[in-house]
């Protein structure tokens, strides 16, 4: 059993369940989720050289932003979760009016932005790289540390403290 590269959409309809089995998905299209997702203990990629597009309600456990400047485009209408690691190598998620829930870790890359962001786990949380966030929600009463590291993190728009605390230590915001 492999791993499974989709070249176009990934499109589960009403009443369907796509079982990633534990196995990482490489999507180079979109994901239109009216049915169910789930991804087990996976890692979901999407290496798309133009824009993707996330619609309905989906909760990865691992999410990657890999390759390109395009942007990988949550619908307004859609709620998306990561239970685990969200990693954005380039380009922008582009969130719209919402914000992506990450109950894990998160590295925004030099070459890499998203629209917003809200760390929200049960454990201390680790916001790395050097990327740049429009909105920086922080609700977790375990508290959200920047490691040390070379680039600053950029907040371009909001930063918002609901729970705990956020610690940039000696890095730069």
């Amino acid at each position: 059993v492999a791993p499974l590269t989709l070249n176009g959409t990934l499109n589960i309809g009403a009443g369907s369940t796509f079982n990633a089995a534990d196995l990482d998905l490489t999507l180079k299209g979109d994901l239109l989720a009216n049915g169910h997702f789930n991804p087990g203990i996976n890692t979901t990629y999407f290496s798309g050289l133009v824009d993707q597009q996330i619609t309905g309600d989906i909760a990865f456990y691992n999410l990657s932003k890999m390759d390109g400047s395009n942007s990988l485009v949550i619908d307004d209408l859609a709620n998306v979760e990561v239970s685990n690691e969200l990693l954005v190598e380039r380009g922008n998620v582009s969130t719209g009016s919402k914000d992506l829930m990450v109950q894990g870790n998160a590295h925004i890359a030099l070459d890499a932005s998203i629209d917003g962001l809200e760390l929200n786990g049960a454990s201390l949380q680790l916001l790395s790289g050097g990327g740049a966030l429009g909105r920086l929600v922080i609700n977790n009463n375990k508290n959200v540390m920047v490691p040390s590291q070379p680039d600053a993190i950029t907040v371009n728009g909001e930063l918002v403290l609901d729970q705990g605390i956020f610690d940039i230590g000696s890095s730069l915001l």
